[in-house]
């Protein structure tokens, strides 16, 4: 499997992923570029994608809108819409959103996340950020999800899915369907891993997030 060119058009929801909007100026430009990216494949499907710039994060499925977009306050904090994957939710906590003909597409929340040394914390979030060697872990919970997911230059595990590199930041799951995931730009400098960035992105794409891989 070779390596994948990751293009990212999620919508005008967010600036992160609409640098190409009309008429930005240098610096909106600038703060809007993408400096990382994740992509989630099934079955060499385009499944969805998250990426990072300068103070923002966004998530979404390949080629439409975003349903995640976080951004960074003044005060340190990450504010925005966050997507809920999996099961362990309250049902007064999340709203269904639905797609041009009604149709539920997915459970977003409002939230205010904290990052308060390798810790960040929110509604329904704890998650704990460990750097291993060449790489990096996230354990906790996500939107009262559980989180386990460790990434290194060689290999990845999500919950109990295992991950090989077959190319640059390419990650193949020995999986059925088959599973895997491309790292570009800052995502990929798993060296010294851009934190809280980093992390938001993979939670965000739900990588290693229950009950999904």
């Amino acid at each position: 499997m070779k390596t994948r060119a990751i293009v990212l058009a999620l919508g005008a929801t967010t600036s992160l992923l609409c640098a190409a909007c009309a008429g930005p100026t240098a610096e909106s430009k600038k703060n809007s570029d993408p400096l990382g990216e994740m992509a989630l494949y099934v079955d060499d499907y385009a499944y969805r994608a998250s990426s990072f710039g300068v103070q923002e994060v966004a998530a979404g499925k390949m080629g439409g809108p975003s349903w995640s977009s976080l951004t960074r306050t003044p005060q340190g904090t990450w504010k925005g819409q966050v997507a809920s994957f999996g099961q362990g939710r309250n049902p007064t906590d999340y709203t269904f959103k639905r797609d041009s003909v009604g149709n539920p597409t997915y459970r977003s929340s409002l939230v205010e996340l904290k990052v308060e040394g390798s810790r960040i914390t929110g509604l329904g979030t704890d998650i704990t950020f460990t750097k291993v060697d060449g790489g990096f872990r996230l354990t906790g919970l996500w939107m009262k999800d559980n989180v386990d997911l460790t990434v290194t230059k060689e290999s990845a595990r999500s919950q109990q899915v295992q991950y090989k590199v077959t190319g640059p930041g390419l990650y193949v799951a020995s999986s059925v369907p088959p599973l895997s995931v491309q790292l570009s730009g800052q995502a990929a400098n798993l060296d010294n891993p851009k934190f809280p960035e980093v992390a938001l992105a993979a939670l965000s794409l739900g990588w290693g997030v229950h009950p999904f891989p």
